[in-house]
């Protein structure tokens, strides 16, 4: 492994000194194994390492591996800044619960060193693709050219899952559930949530 890429939580690394002494003595182990390190950018300046910086994009595009410091939700989106280009994950748990992690932050030197000897598993999980799409419709009405097409506005991944709710007030929604084109079933609800095995575990196990 020739580069890791390191994310940390940046409200936790102002809020405790001691997230900062974790992040830099993963750099110095990986560094002393002749490993380079890209930081991501708003850390890499309050660690003091300002030229390990990298924005997103670069850092996802030059890692071969994710350390990332933080709790499930540090977790979540650097695997939604990981998964196009299939870079693994390895979570050192600084929140409360820590569903997703793998290490706890006693245990991260260990945990480095095993994963540089190869002595690790990659466990693949399921992620979802979601888009939002909306009628090409103007406000001359239907009668426009291109009316009635459906336009990609945005696309999302997600580990966990994707909500279909509600915004600005208190209603109830008709929500159509179709797949691959059958009609599954139709609801009045607040929302729809559809949810990977990682989504449904987290809500069960909060349940």
């Amino acid at each position: 492994m020739k580069t890791v890429g390191l994310i940390v939580n940046i409200g936790k690394l102002r809020g405790d000194p001691d997230v900062g002494r974790l992040a830099r003595d993963a750099v110095a182990l990986l560094t002393s194994r002749l490993v380079d390190v890209v930081v991501n950018a708003e850390s890499a300046e309050t660690l003091g390492l300002s030229e390990l910086g990298a924005p997103a994009a670069e850092l996802t595009r030059r890692a071969e591996m994710l350390v990332v410091f933080g709790g499930d939700g540090t977790i979540l989106n650097a695997a939604r800044q990981a998964a196009p280009n299939g870079i693994p994950i390895l979570g050192v748990n600084l929140g409360g619960f820590g569903f997703l992690a793998e290490v706890h932050h006693q245990t991260v030197d260990d945990a480095l060193l095993r994963v540089l000897a190869g002595d690790y598993r990659v466990d693949e999980r399921m992620m979802l693709q979601a888009q939002v799409c909306r009628s090409n419709v103007t406000a001359a009405g239907r009668g426009a050219a291109g009316a009635g097409r459906e336009r990609v506005v945005r696309e999302l991944l997600a580990l966990n899952d994707v909500v279909v709710t509600k915004s600005g007030y208190a209603r109830i929604l008709r929500i159509r559930t179709d797949i691959n084109d059958d009609h599954l079933a139709t609801h009045l609800a607040d929302g729809l949530i559809v949810a990977t095995p990682t989504g449904s575990t987290a809500y069960s196990l909060s349940a």
